[in-house]
């Protein structure tokens, strides 16, 4: 994150510098978490998931919702339809 810190201020919005660096750091995740998936080490997969993300510190402008224990909510029911919605083809 060197390369990014050192354009900081010379990008002129510190909203596009939370956002690059949120990026960033979302894709690293991303990485760790797909090489435990491929090991099938689910356990370390569910840990990196909990653990807090240093984009989001600070306000990075990116947020999720989270379960009572903090967790972000990943895999929800999709929302319901409602009734004045058209009805989809199967």
């Amino acid at each position: 994150m060197p390369e990014l810190d050192s354009v900081r201020e010379a990008l002129g919005n510190e909203a596009v510098y939370r956002r690059a660096r949120h990026m960033i750091t979302e894709d690293e995740r991303t990485v760790v978490g797909a090489s435990h998936i491929r090991a099938r080490q689910f356990a370390e997969v569910a840990a990196h998931v909990r653990k807090p993300r240093l984009s989001g510190e600070g306000g990075g402008g990116v947020s999720a919702p989270k379960h009572s224990d903090g967790a972000p909510i990943l895999l929800d029911a999709p929302p319901q339809q409602s009734e004045a919605a058209p009805p989809t083809l199967k």
